[in-house]
């Protein structure tokens, strides 16, 4: 099995637990605190078009489309993308989800969506962890998810 392959496997497997943790982040309040920090760093439009790249359950998407805005999540694995949609018709969310992976953003270019911000939240670095685990023998570099951090947290980017 490749890379990609192992890559899409392991976010699959995961999907399940994954939507159960953003289900909890749509009721705890962190929805309020990502939509505050997004729009008050994203141009001052009635209607901003976002592209969530490995949106997994579909967090920022929904938040963002639930806000009126046209938001797009892609992700390389099928079951992320199903739990996505699942979880934007229990919200009432209009948010459109495509499989692809990071390498075919060309397809930005092909519908035309006018990119203007990246959001990362890097509290989890996941995806990094899982693949140094995969196919790195687990040497972590940096991405030790054990850190306290309350005393020093990774920092999200808008």
């Amino acid at each position: 099995m490749n890379k990609e392959a192992k890559t899409k496997e392991l976010w699959d497997n995961s999907a399940a637990s994954y939507s159960n943790a953003i289900q909890r982040q749509l009721l705890d309040g962190s929805r309020e605190i990502w939509l505050d920090l997004i729009l008050s760093n994203a141009p001052d439009k009635e209607r901003l078009d976002v592209l969530d790249l490995g949106t997994g359950p579909g967090f920022f998407s929904i938040i963002l489309a639930l806000e009126g805005h046209r938001a797009v999540g892609i992700d390389a694995s099928p079951l992320m993308l199903e739990t996505a949609r699942e979880n934007a018709r229990a919200c009432g969310a209009n948010a459109e989800f495509l499989q692809m992976n990071i390498q075919e953003l060309a397809t930005v270019y092909a519908l035309n969506l006018p990119l203007k911000m990246i959001i990362l939240d890097n509290q989890i670095l996941g995806m990094v962890s899982q693949w140094e685990d995969q196919f790195y023998d687990g040497v972590h570099a940096d991405t030790d998810m054990k850190v306290e951090r309350a005393k020093r947290p990774y920092p999200d980017f808008v």
